[in-house]
């Protein structure tokens, strides 16, 4: 379960920063939206393996999990709140992710301030979520049974 935590933690890291990417080369909106659809499944197998004990430090794992799943609350009151403004039928079915990206930007501009704060966040408790794994497995590898009986 440890190296899976990594793993995810690294994911996480990853997912982040490509949608910093995107932010900045909207080129790149299907890419993150693709590592984004992948990370928010994976981050609610995540947080029932933390609150079931089997994913330690929750400190780490409840945290990150739960920024994506509340990036998708977010999103759903976004569509929700463009299908008010705009009408249900006004709304593009199957938009691909830069059509929908344009459509909020033009529609609601602080769309973008948001995403700045979502990803920001992001950036914070992934760089946390890294430094704390990783002093975790340093102080593991330094501990040795030699230094233990000592």
């Amino acid at each position: 379960m440890e190296t899976f935590g990594f793993i995810y933690v690294i994911s996480f890291f990853i997912d982040v920063n490509v949608s910093i990417l995107a932010l900045l080369f909207p080129v790149l909106l299907n890419a993150t939206t693709i590592t984004s659809h992948i990370m928010l499944g994976l981050s609610g197998f995540v947080l029932c393996l933390t609150l079931l004990g089997r994913l330690k430090p929750r400190k780490v794992f409840i945290p990150l999990s739960l920024l994506h799943l509340l990036g998708l609350a977010i999103g759903f009151v976004l569509v929700f709140a463009l299908a008010i403004k705009l009408g249900p039928d006004n709304i593009p079915k199957n938009a691909a992710p830069a059509e929908l990206d344009a459509l909020f930007t033009k529609n609601m501009p602080w769309f973008t301030t948001i995403r700045w704060i979502i990803v920001g966040l992001g950036e914070i408790f992934a760089i946390y979520g890294l430094k704390t794994i990783l002093d975790i497995r340093k102080n593991k590898q330094l501990t040795t049974p030699s230094e233990i009986t000592n």
